[in-house]
């Protein structure tokens, strides 16, 4: 299975700059493009959050309409420059994303590999958290179909990356997720975006990736 991985896409209305520098929407334009033209081509895209740069409800048309040139089909998560009720507003025809649950997580089981997403925004910070409704769920999830090798979709890393202004904004509760990805070896990959580099390594017996 091959999968692509986006994150910090950061996108803003066409025409306008994140950070008061960057041409967000142009930059995911070319990475769109080039992702389309791999041979062999991605099963997936999975993005791990901060899709937009404000939240606001016309980036995330700015957002759509450029995913909406993706050949691959694409799994997506908030992070915490994003608005959930937006988001889901924004891609309300996609079957997968929870329509009344309060946080936007879920389940696919249609590839090889199994995607959970989680989601670990705290609104209104930019440090995340995992709370025990979440971790409750997670567990639930994993104890189901436990053989299949799995993937989760998280925006904020678990583990300490040594940039020190980013893991003051980490995420809060690591140490019990960390518990629960230890007793589930099935758990192969966690994709995570947040930090804006890229990093690998292992974590509580998991690999785990962050996109720059």
């Amino acid at each position: 299975m091959l999968i692509a991985h986006f994150s910090d896409m950061h996108v803003t209305v066409d025409g306008e700059f994140a950070f008061e520098e960057v041409d967000t929407a142009g930059a995911l334009e070319r990475c769109i493009q080039h992702v389309n033209a791999l041979d062999p081509a991605p099963d997936v895209v999975l993005i791990t959050g901060d899709l937009t740069f404000n939240g606001d409800i016309q980036e995330y048309a700015t957002l759509r309409a450029h995913l909406s040139i993706l050949d691959a089909p694409y799994f997506l998560i908030p992070g915490n420059h994003d608005r959930r009720d937006r988001l889901r507003a924004a891609f309300a025809d996609l079957a997968y994303l929870p329509i009344k649950s309060e946080f936007i997580h879920y389940v696919v089981d249609d590839y090889p590999l199994r995607l959970i997403a989680l989601d670990t925004v705290h609104p209104g910070r930019v440090g995340g958290v995992l709370c025990e409704d979440r971790l409750e769920w997670l567990e639930h999830k994993l104890s189901i179909n436990n053989d299949k090798p799995t993937i989760i979709l998280m925006h904020h890393p678990p583990f300490k990356t040594g940039i020190e202004y980013m893991d003051r904004t980490g995420l809060a509760n690591a140490s019990s997720f960390a518990n629960i990805v230890s007793k589930n070896n099935q758990i192969r990959l966690i994709l995570c975006g947040h930090v804006h580099r890229p990093i690998q390594t292992n974590w509580s017996g998991a690999a785990v990736m962050t996109a720059p």
